[in-house]
């Protein structure tokens, strides 16, 4: 195996043992179905040392242009600017569309956290893609239905067979070890007022469809120490976790609709 790929296969350990890694993205719909995409990219300096080592001098900011493609047909570049601090690196980039029924949101990280060339990355491990997709109806109100990525769910939770006490505290302090200050999430803001919808987390006109602090969920002993007692979740004992922990939100509605008006 070449030097560069071998070494492309711990990446993703690098970017979560390096302690920094947030990706953001919100979805803002107006009430005629066009919009825009806000997503926002930082990591911390040990990732962008590797991305200078195996991004054989790419054009970042070409590749950044070219991910409107990834987000659906009709998704146009607008801009993008640096991220620039004394320990992140990053980007913020907008995208547009005239409808958000041709969207689609990929919730794989790795598609905005890229290191080495087009060939390593193809020779590589990749994550699964996961995507949001949407139906819109312009009205009064306007109707939004967010698809969630389907998978199957257990009815009844499974749980693990118990291990000693002293190889779960090591798998613990593994975790601890890999996550860091991980943050990433998917946020829906619709224009106006809100006037129904079903959605699990929503404050004014902002939905949440995924939101995860890994930093205030190692804070939480409990947390890592219970969901890892389930080879198999079930949809009430998922909400019941996410009730008591309150660092990490993820939408388990398949479909979540927002009925909204100027």
């Amino acid at each position: 195996m070449h030097l560069r790929s071998f070494c492309l296969m711990f990446l993703p350990l690098a970017f979560l043992a390096s302690g920094c890694l947030q990706v953001h993205t919100v979805v803002k719909v107006n009430t005629d179905g066009s919009g825009t995409i806000e997503e926002t990219v930082t990591y911390g300096k040990s990732i962008a040392i590797l991305k200078e080592v195996f991004d054989e001098k790419e054009d970042e900011w070409s590749e950044v242009r070219d991910r409107s493609r990834s987000y659906g047909e009709g998704v146009t570049f607008v801009s993008s600017s640096r991220i620039r601090s004394r320990d992140s690196r990053g980007h913020r980039a907008i995208f547009a569309f005239t409808d958000i029924n041709t969207v689609r949101l990929n919730q794989n990280p790795d598609r905005v956290v890229s290191t080495g060339s087009k060939k390593t990355r193809s020779e590589g491990p990749k994550m699964k893609d996961e995507y949001v997709t949407f139906r819109f109806s312009k009205g009064q109100p306007s109707r939004l239905t967010i698809l969630m990525p389907q998978e199957k769910r257990a009815e009844v939770s499974v749980k693990k067979e118990r291990k000693s006490r002293s190889r779960d505290d090591e798998g613990l302090d593994l975790a601890r070890w890999l996550v860091g200050d991980l943050e990433l999430s998917t946020t829906v803001e619709v224009e106006g007022r809100v006037m129904e919808s079903n959605a699990s987390f929503r404050k004014g006109s902002v939905i949440t469809l995924f939101a995860i602090n890994l930093d205030d969920l190692l804070d939480s002993e409990g947390f890592l120490q219970e969901a890892s007692e389930y080879e198999e979740i079930s949809l009430s004992d998922a909400k019941r976790l996410m009730k008591k922990y309150p660092g990490i939100k993820v939408e388990l509605n398949r479909e979540v609709s927002v009925s909204f008006r100027k």
